[in-house]
Formats: C-alpha cells, structure tokens, sequence
C-alpha cells in the first residue's frame, strides 16, 4: 500500500534477511536508500550483507557511508572494526573498537570482541580488563569467559583459566565449545595434565568431528 515508505522497506529487508533471502534483502535495502538516503541503517545493513558474504572491503565501505548519516551508533563503529579483525588489520581494528567504546561503553559484545582482539595484540592487561568488563555487563554469555581463560592460561593462571572454560562451557549450548574445550585441553597439558587434556578433546570431537584442530591436539 506504500511502496515509496522508507521504513516498510527497510523492515522488509529484514525479514528477507532473517528468511534467507539476502539477495532479496539487499534489493529490499537499496530500493530503502533510493526514497530516502538520509538514514544509515540502510547503508549498515547492506554492509552487514556485504560483510557476511566475504565482500569485506565493500562492507567497510558501507559502514562508512553509515556513520555519514549516523555518527553516533557504535553498532557500526563495532561492525567495522570487526571487518578489519577479519582482513588481518588489527591495528586499525583496535582503533575502531576504541572508537565504539566512546560511544558507549554499556554493550558487552564490544568489549568482548575488543577483548579477544587485545588477547590477539598481546596486550594482556588491557584484554583481561575488556573480558572482566564484558562479563559485567553479560554474564550470561560464553565468549567473555573463555576469553578470559585464554589470557589467564597464557600468564600461567591455569586454575583460574580452567574456572573460566568451564563457565564459558556450563553456559554455551553443547555443539557450540569445541573451541572452548581445545582451549582447555591445551591448559591442561601445559599443567601436565594428559589424560584430561584427552578426555576434554574427545568430548570436543564428540560434536564437531571434523575439526583439524582437534584431531591434531589428539
């Protein structure tokens, strides 16, 4: 009935999205973008579709033309940092990160992420900072925990490390921390620890049978 409202537009094209249809949600996105260019989540949800297809650059691209229009959603400060995390640019994603945060520094996931990125720089106080931080502020997701695992294994903290695997495990559902339980295992064998560093691998492997990863660990 209104074919020329921003809003039924854009809000198609998420439904397209969330059915499947990314070809029909970004067709959906830009018809959005042609009646009224002025909104960016037009422009971040066409990058977010760019950005899940491999289209990285042309994603970061997107975002960009987002924060044109809305300088002030750390969603799309988030959304690109994570894009440059994936093309092997950490510094600029560290930057990005940064920027998210002083936007605001309420959401979890950014400091999650930003975490892990820290973890990645060898920034180890800085990320044990941003994975505390992010367990404040969801404590009921799994990724902060086994982020902070991984920095605490590296410092030689391994019972506290092991502590926060099983927390991250307790609270992912069970196809979801192979990762988590590799995570473990190598704590377990720097502590010497043999037999449950295997058994945390078959438990893995239990569920994600064909992970390099672990058959190598085993």
């Amino acid at each position: 009935k209104a074919p020329a409202m921003y809003r039924a537009q854009t809000n198609l094209g998420k439904a397209l999205q969330m059915s499947g249809d990314e070809q029909g949600a970004l067709a959906a996105y830009q018809r959005a973008i042609d009646i009224d260019p002025r909104h960016g989540d037009g422009y971040n949800n066409i990058g977010i579709l760019h950005h899940r297809q491999g289209r990285t650059r042309e994603a970061i691209d997107w975002y960009q033309r987002a924060l044109e229009r809305y300088p002030d959603h750390e969603e799309i400060y988030q959304n690109t940092a994570d894009a440059f995390v994936d093309l092997g640019d950490l510094a600029q994603a560290r930057v990005w990160y940064e920027k998210a945060l002083k936007v605001d520094d309420r959401r979890g996931s950014i400091w999650a992420n930003y975490g892990e990125l820290l973890f990645q720089l060898r920034d180890l106080d800085s990320a044990e900072r941003a994975s505390r931080k992010a367990i404040a502020l969801m404590p009921h997701q799994p990724e902060p925990y086994n982020n902070l695992g991984n920095v605490l294994s590296i410092r030689g903290d391994s019972d506290s490390a092991l502590a926060m695997y099983q927390q991250a495990i307790d609270l992912a559902p069970e196809n979801a921390i192979s990762d988590v339980r590799a995570n473990m295992a190598d704590t377990y064998l720097q502590i010497e620890r043999a037999a449950e560093a295997r058994a945390e691998l078959e438990l893995a492997l239990e569920h994600d049978s064909e992970n390099a990863r672990l058959h190598h660990a085993l």
